[in-house]
């Protein structure tokens, strides 16, 4: 059993797919004695609302190595599914691509989560045009939210009177494409990891000329300066207050709307944590660690990228250091 599953890491010598491997391996052991019979949980064809030929086809060749019939139902079952049932639209905008992927559950577009959730194709958007459009579609469409209101963690695909944010207290006001307006540091960080590793894998720099994407980087690094104020430093000029009436302390800033006292040192400060909830102390550390090394990431990038000498993007290059 031991032995079929290591096979799946010679189907690409990547990272990623060793990562997959390991999990299977991991999950084999556990099943090894378990014939659950798990059932084809896929949309049918039809009711897919994207379709990858490339995933297609390395579906096709895991279930060629796998004998476990369960894991690769598993396999099957998940690696698609963002493709088969969150890509709630993909089309064109003023000559771009754009790609509103739902988190899941809720009709709304998390900027961490669909960086998440497209994440595990990158390796195969070479060997597929129309897949590589749909993950350039999400980059534009996340500087474009990113443009609207860059303290927003979540967004609808269009103006709605009711969302998740409509009664709360935020400073600044929530754009009516907003879901939720929680802070959170690797949301801004997500958009960076985003642009560069799609660059990686595909080597298009077409969406730096984009004044959007200039823009969305210009605001994020503004954001990030102003996140590094201490609290008496920005005592009453402050950028960002999140009140909620809840009964649960980690869904509201305290202090109305106000995060933890802090002193500048460098750090930029996050409101909530990626799963949503307040900070206790706003220096949130593995978002800072993210967002170091995905300025460094789009400051390399734009520093190699040579064609685009005059675009809006390459000459940010050297501000994406803080």
């Amino acid at each position: 059993q031991l032995r079929e599953l290591k096979i799946v890491g010679k189907v690409s010598g990547q990272i990623f797919f060793r990562m997959i491997a390991f999990r299977l391996i991991v999950l084999g052991l556990i099943m090894t004695t378990i014939d659950a019979k798990l059932p084809d949980g896929r949309p049918k064809p039809a009711d897919r609302k994207f379709r990858s030929p490339a995933v297609e086809n390395l579906l096709d060749q895991f279930a060629a190595k796998i004998k476990n019939q369960d894991i690769n139902t598993i396999f099957q079952n998940c690696f698609p599914n963002t493709l088969d049932t969150t890509v709630d639209y993909f089309g064109q905008w003023q000559d771009l691509p754009v790609s509103f992927v739902i988190t899941g559950d809720i009709p709304a577009m998390w900027l961490r989560d669909s960086m998440n959730q497209l994440l595990p194709y990158m390796e195969l958007l070479k060997e597929d045009s129309r897949l590589q459009q749909l993950v350039l579609g999400a980059i534009h469409m996340q500087a474009y939210f990113i443009n609207s209101d860059p303290y927003a963690n979540a967004f609808v695909n269009a103006p709605l009177n009711q969302t998740h944010s409509s009664a709360d207290i935020v400073t600044p006001k929530a754009s009516p494409i907003v879901w939720e307006s929680k802070y959170e540091l690797d949301s801004l960080a997500s958009f960076l990891k985003l642009s560069y590793l799609y660059w990686v894998h595909t080597n298009d720099s077409s969406f730096i000329a984009s004044q959007q994407w200039a823009n969305a980087l210009t605001t994020v690094l503004k954001t990030m300066r102003l996140e590094q104020r201490g609290s008496l430093e920005a005592l009453g000029t402050e950028d960002y207050l999140f009140q909620r009436e809840s009964n649960i302390n980690t869904e509201t800033l305290y202090s109305k709307g106000l995060m933890a006292p802090v002193a500048r040192c460098g750090l930029v400060k996050s409101g909530f944590r990626p799963s949503d909830d307040a900070c206790m102390l706003p220096f949130l550390i593995p978002a800072n660690a993210m967002a170091s090394v995905g300025l460094i990431n789009v400051s390399t990038m734009l520093t190699t990228i040579g064609q685009w000498p005059h675009s809006p993007g390459f000459r940010l290059r050297e501000e994406c250091i803080l």
